[in-house]
């Protein structure tokens, strides 16, 4: 009698089981990413050494550069489904016709490293030539903002500066594959999928 009594409540539960299985909605199906697209996060991590280059390599005396206050990135991103759960992010190679994808705007906040002192005993040295081409438009803008006619006796705390630019890379982009990044002008169609930006504040040196 016990036995028939456990039969009969496990028959219960599986049937109860299967009709709340049944009531869930189904998993949203995997989607591909885009065949010229990499992800968001190997992409991040590249812009923030550009960032941190330019904030180690100001230079020192009277040619130093002002620091970065705060760096705000916004990614134009498109979103892939995995396993039915898991959300990854990518953003497009530059110069891909995309004009149809819907795309998604990242936004966030950089928290800067405190820059590390220069070595040895401080004197007058000029920043030197930086890596990528991003750090090289970062110090440039900051040395355009030092020399600017008018701006020197200014009492300012800190000035902003949007700099617009496409990312690109060869094959397949992974861990390690290092992108090139392409500086665009005030020319840059800023609607485009494919362009990425970064707003610069600078504090006062």
């Amino acid at each position: 009698m016990l036995r028939s009594a456990q039969l009969a409540l496990l028959t219960c539960a599986t049937i109860l089981l299967a009709s709340s299985a049944q009531g869930l909605p189904p998993s949203p199906s995997p989607t591909p990413p885009p065949a010229d697209a990499g992800l968001l996060s190997l992409v991040i991590g590249q812009v923030k050494d550009a960032i941190v280059d330019y904030q180690n390599n100001r230079g020192t005396g009277p040619f130093q550069l002002p620091p970065l206050s705060s760096v705000d990135f916004d990614f134009k991103t498109v979103s892939t489904i995995t396993e039915g759960i898991t959300i990854n992010l990518f953003i497009f190679k530059l110069g891909g016709s995309h004009a149809n994808d819907v795309t998604n705007d990242v936004t966030f906040t950089y928290s800067l490293p405190k820059p590390q002192p220069p070595p040895g005993l401080a004197g007058a040295s000029k920043p030197p030539q930086l890596k990528s081409a991003l750090a090289q438009a970062i110090q440039s803008a900051a040395n355009a903002l030092k020399t600017a006619p008018g701006l020197t006796p200014l009492d300012f705390s800190k000035l902003t500066i949007m700099i617009q630019y496409g990312v690109t890379w060869g094959g397949s982009l992974g861990i390690g594959v290092p992108v090139s990044f392409v500086v665009l002008g005030a020319n840059a169609d800023v609607k485009s999928n494919t362009i990425q930006a970064v707003k610069l504040t600078f504090a006062k040196p």
